[in-house]
């Protein structure tokens, strides 16, 4: 997946169809939480993200930290599962 920066964020918000309270709102929120945008990651350092809040209630509130780790551990994973070259 594509990673975003904070200015791509906030000029996607431009183009919705937020009133001015919500969209200063909503911006602030994005400073906030995302203050160096959004990190690429792969397909498996989100599925495991997104595992890890189905234990939880009905609220997901996506921590951009835990993604980069299980990237690294998902990275470091498929390090060890690759086949190693075989002695003759």
């Amino acid at each position: 997946m594509d990673g975003i920066s904070l200015e791509d964020l906030q000029a996607k918000l431009k183009l919705g169809n937020l009133d001015e309270k919500e969209y200063g709102i909503a911006s602030k929120n994005q400073r906030d939480s995302f203050p160096q945008g959004i990190p690429e990651c792969g397909t498996d350092a989100l599925r495991f993200s997104l595992i890890n809040y189905t234990t939880g209630g009905g609220d997901i509130n996506f921590d951009i930290k835990q993604m980069a780790g299980y990237r690294r551990f998902c990275e470091s994973s498929s390090l060890c599962a690759s086949p190693f070259p075989c002695c003759p």
